[in-house]
């Protein structure tokens, strides 16, 4: 893994336990990782909202997740990682989708498997996917989660011979299956690395920045001071998940 950079910064805590309340109200959630602060929500406000995506072009495919459904599903990709991906602690999974609710599933599925997220966006059509194939070679990938759509695109791709040595993984067929159960909670430390998140590589290979649990916590943290939000409070977005401002 020759192109991967670290952040190398520890800003520390950005907000006092007070303005947490203040954001979150009187049930605070943990400050160490997003899986804590998941399993937090999920048993504070189960019933809660906790991703709404609409598609313009097409209302009826509009969907939404609420924070007990949300990790739910987390612990079934995980469990189906952990037990038949053979996906150990600190290993990179790759996330193709598309902008989707799919992938806030994948994401969570892999942070709850203690594995690294590798966000990138799925090969274009009549484009060779050389950019994944340079991001799955760098980070040592070997599983790649995706949806039943992209997986079979992949498939049907010329250069399908490229991606034999990745098992390609569609969270939305594993919904119907109980893997949660045989989900193993991590260990989980503020250092440990969630997230590769590679460059376009338009003047040379993508490279990777090392993205640990602390900092993703620490940017959430820095996001609620910009915005001072409430308990109420709903975001929107439109970026794309696997750019840096879409993702966090």
């Amino acid at each position: 893994m020759d192109h991967l950079a670290t952040t190398g910064i520890n800003i520390g805590p950005t907000i006092t336990d007070q303005d947490l309340v203040r954001y979150c109200g009187p049930h605070t959630p943990p400050r160490t990782d997003l899986v804590a602060v998941l399993q937090h929500w999920a048993q504070v406000r189960p019933d809660r909202v906790a991703f709404y995506f609409t598609d313009g072009d097409n209302p009826d495919a509009d969907l939404q997740i609420t924070f007990a459904e949300l990790d739910e599903a987390a612990r079934n990709v995980a469990g189906y990682l952990q037990k038949y991906g053979k996906v150990t602690p600190g290993a990179r999974v790759l996330l193709i989708y598309p902008p989707v609710l799919d992938f806030v599933v994948g994401f969570f599925g892999c942070l709850y498997a203690g594995a690294t997220a590798v966000p990138a966006f799925p090969p274009r059509r009549n484009r060779k996917g050389q950019r994944i194939h340079s991001i799955a070679q760098d980070c040592q990938a070997h599983v790649a989660l995706t949806n039943s759509h992209v997986r079979q695109q992949i498939e049907g791709d010329a250069n399908w011979v490229e991606w034999e040595s990745i098992s390609i993984v569609a969270t939305d067929v594993l919904s119907g299956r109980d893997h949660a159960a045989e989900w193993e909670p991590p260990k989980i430390d503020e250092g440990d690395l969630a997230v590769l998140q590679y460059t376009s590589g338009s003047t040379g290979d993508p490279k990777g920045v090392m993205l640990s649990h602390g900092n993703l916590v620490r940017n959430c943290e820095l996001i609620m001071v910009a915005f001072e939000p409430d308990p109420s409070s709903v975001g929107v977005s439109w970026l794309p998940t696997y750019h840096d401002m879409g993702l966090v």
